[in-house]
């Protein structure tokens, strides 16, 4: 955070709640139907399972772990 405030930098960035993601087609449809299958919206699905993945690394990496599809701990 020192460096942030050498530079002049705000520490975090603010987020919009959207993002573009690009997965091939098959994984597409499989993504819908597993959200099909939930009675969810695809959004719906996507957010809960992101939540759960984020959730997942972030207590691995209290454990001294290191989560790469984050990519931001260490």
């Amino acid at each position: 955070m020192n460096a942030c405030q050498d530079d002049g930098v705000e520490p975090f960035k603010a987020y919009s709640g959207k993002f573009v993601l690009r997965i091939p087609p098959e994984d597409h449809a499989a993504v819908s139907r597993a959200a099909i299958a939930s009675g969810k919206s695809l959004n719906q699905w996507a957010v809960e399972v992101l939540k759960q993945a984020a959730s997942s690394d972030v207590q691995k990496a209290g454990r001294g772990m290191v989560a790469p599809s984050l990519g931001f701990f260490a």
